[in-house]
């Protein structure tokens, strides 16, 4: 059994139209065990292809349910956080249809394992909504569902790439960044890559410049990975300090002392004085004659 708030919308929801879309936008982007994600006003109107008061009444109608919690208002650029509770902890059991799975019998979808394209007969439910949610998508599809992780997921044992982005995705979202992450699974190797090159902090600080300098919003992370992630340079390392030169071995001379480096010396007069030895610190001899 898997955790998967999208299922729960499709199979328990008491929503309708637009507010069943809502919650299913809400559904799409929630990664998180307690089913909560932050998305704008402008996601929203993007997703039911409609306009903010439409939007508005839709998310209005959801929390009258019950169904959609909103954990924090928006606050500036922030966009607000929200959750839905009656999804926490759904567990879809492995027997139960799954809407998503492709069940048109002719051409698999090629992002999905070859196990799940062979389940279904049935066309898809999800066609006719799909295509309203995913309005002006193109062909990007959403690889966080549980086949698409397997897609992108590990070589040779190392973290897969959604995990290596997951720093990223909340400093974006910290940064009240929010676009879509629906990517096909080269893109998702594409920014893995960029991450342990160059560092989140400098993507996201691109990703901030960028939107203040772009005319049009910004709603998916491909945009960044197109105009620039991929030019950044690798981050600075820090240079490892050289250690310290140690003393120059002892001359051998019989008058220089091997502790003291120093010689026992007398002028003209019968003066005796101790004076570096010039064969142990030569830097000093250099020093003196300057």
């Amino acid at each position: 059994m898997t955790l998967d708030a999208m299922h729960w919308v499709w199979t328990n929801s008491q929503s309708k139209g637009n507010t069943r879309l809502a919650l299913l936008h809400v559904a799409d982007q929630v990664r998180t065990e307690a089913c909560e994600v932050r998305i704008g006003q402008p996601a929203f109107m993007a997703a039911l292809n409609a306009a903010k008061n439409t939007v508005r009444d839709a998310i209005e109608d959801a929390v009258k349910l019950g169904e959609l919690e909103i954990a924090e208002p928006a606050a500036g650029r922030r966009a607000a956080l929200y959750r839905l509770p009656k999804a926490v902890g759904y567990l879809r059991r492995g027997s139960e249809a799954d809407p998503l799975e492709n069940r048109s019998g002719s051409s698999p979808d090629p992002l999905r394992t070859e196990e799940s394209s062979r389940r279904g007969s049935s066309s898809d439910p999800l066609e006719s909504v799909e295509g309203q949610i995913s309005t002006r998508r193109g062909s990007e599809v959403d690889p966080l569902t549980h086949t698409h992780k397997e897609q992108a997921g590990e070589k040779a044992g190392r973290p897969d790439a959604i995990t290596i982005c997951q720093p990223l995705i909340a400093e974006m979202t910290n940064a009240g960044i929010t676009v879509s992450w629906g990517m096909k699974p080269q893109d998702w190797f594409a920014i893995a890559e960029i991450v342990e090159r160059a560092g989140v902090p400098a993507m996201v600080a691109f990703a901030r410049a960028t939107i203040r300098t772009t005319r049009e919003p910004v709603r998916f992370a491909t945009f960044f990975l197109r105009t620039g992630w991929k030019g950044l340079p690798p981050a600075a390392r820090a240079v490892p300090s050289q250690p310290a030169a140690g003393p120059a071995p002892h001359c051998g001379h019989p008058d220089c002392d091997p502790v003291t480096r120093t010689r026992e010396t007398e002028d003209d007069r019968g003066i005796r004085s101790l004076t570096r030895c010039p064969a142990c610190n030569p830097n000093a001899q250099r020093g003196h004659a300057a």
